[in-house]
């Protein structure tokens, strides 16, 4: 994806963080949408040195503190 479109993925990422409002299981996809934003740009940001489980953990950790 480009910059411009991962730029959009961290606002969302952001808003919905603290826009918890929905039912359990839109807000699960919901962190799973997050999650797999944070996890791609944790990556891209390390240029895809580590194993993708790494990223998506760190991310995990990262969203959950937000949250």
């Amino acid at each position: 994806m480009k910059d411009r479109e991962w730029d959009e993925c961290s606002q969302h990422a952001a808003s919905a963080a603290h826009n918890i409002n929905h039912l359990p299981i839109a807000y699960e996809l919901e962190v799973h949408r997050i999650v797999q934003c944070e996890a791609f740009l944790l990556a891209e940001r390390d240029g895809f040195k580590r194993s993708p489980l790494d990223y998506w953990l760190a991310a995990e950790k990262c969203v959950h503190q937000r949250v």
